[in-house]
C-alpha cells in the first residue's frame, strides 16, 4: 500500500496579507483522525498578492493513501492583530508509489472570529 512520504502547502494571498507574527497551523489527518502531517510557524509577512511557500509538512504517521483521501485538510491561525487573512492554497502529498495527490481551494478567509476551516481531501485532492 503507498504511504505518505511528502506533505507540502503553498498559499497565494489575496487583497488582505498575514501579518508577520501571525501563526498558521496546518494539519493533515487520515481517516481514522490520526494526524498524517503537521506544520507550525508564523512563515513570516505575507504581503497581498504574493505566492509563500510551498512550505513541508513534517510527517507524523505513515499513513496510507487509501486513509487520506477519506482525510481532512485543516488551517488555522492565531492572529496577533486585528489581522484578516484572504488566501488560496494548493495541497501536495507525494507517496511511497509514486503517485500524488494535489488539490487547493480559492477564496479562503480566516480572522479573528474565524480563526481555522476544515477542508475534505476528497473535496479538494485528485
Amino acid at each position: 500500500m503507498p504511504i505518505l512520504e511528502n506533505c507540502r502547502i503553498k498559499f497565494y494571498t489575496n487583497e488582505a496579507g498575514k501579518g508577520a507574527e501571525t501563526e498558521v497551523f496546518v494539519g493533515v489527518r487520515d481517516d481514522n483522525d490520526v494526524i498524517a502531517a503537521f506544520v507550525s510557524d508564523d512563515f513570516g509577512d505575507f504581503e497581498q498578492h504574493s505566492d509563500n511557500g510551498p512550505f513541508d509538512l513534517a510527517i507524523r504517521n505513515a499513513s496510507e493513501k487509501v486513509n487520506l483521501r477519506g482525510g481532512s485538510l485543516h488551517i488555522g491561525f492565531d492572529p496577533k492583530e486585528e489581522d484578516i487573512w484572504r488566501f488560496n492554497f494548493f495541497l501536495f502529498l507525494s507517496f511511497t508509489d509514486g503517485t500524488r495527490l494535489n488539490g487547493g481551494r480559492v477564496g479562503v478567509e480566516l480572522n479573528r472570529d474565524q480563526r481555522e476551516q476544515t477542508f475534505r481531501l476528497n473535496e479538494i485532492a485528485r
